[in-house]
């Protein structure tokens, strides 16, 4: 996980941000809570947090000059190729509204670069219409039922300010 993590910080031009609760992202887009013990890096449209022991990677990318979904989905197919091999994701999207927001989300597998299995979860959401976000989410099987609770709580904490 922690290869993931020093991958997607370079790949993405990451600098260190403050731990804080309620973060606004990009501001005023929308806002969502991260626990205060997980480490939280930000970069004008990109949010990535993981726990301590960064077993879990979670982020979320605000796509302006993206105009549908199915632009997205192209764009993190790209991002994810450089990420992760032999990704599958599900052909079956869910739709929930989380905070009177559609979330449409997709699960998926994967392998890190040295073989080691990992579960993603994609989400697409566009609360304006004009803005694009991708929210993933990556770790081992066990390591997502480990904080799976924390995981819960900041999905369910996304919401317009």
């Amino acid at each position: 996980m922690k290869k993931l993590f020093v991958i997607i910080s370079s790949i993405l031009l990451i600098s260190n941000f403050s731990i804080s609760e309620t973060f606004f992202y990009p501001p005023p887009e929308i806002a969502l809570d991260i626990p205060d013990d997980w480490l939280i890096e930000t970069e004008n449209n990109r949010l990535e947090a993981t726990p301590i022991d960064e077993s879990v990677y979670f982020g979320v990318w605000a796509l302006e000059d993206i105009f549908s979904l199915d632009s997205a989905l192209i764009a993190i197919d790209i991002v994810l190729s450089f990420l992760l091999t032999d990704i599958y994701l599900s052909e079956e999207v869910d739709v929930d509204e989380i905070n009177n927001i559609s979330v449409y989300f997709r699960e998926g597998t994967a392998n890190y670069f040295d073989g080691s299995p990992v579960n993603l979860l994609l989400g697409l959401f566009s609360p304006y219409g004009k803005t694009v976000f991708i929210m993933l989410i990556v770790g081992t099987p066990e390591d997502l039922e480990t904080y799976d609770e924390a995981i819960d709580k900041i999905v369910d904490s996304i919401r317009l300010p």
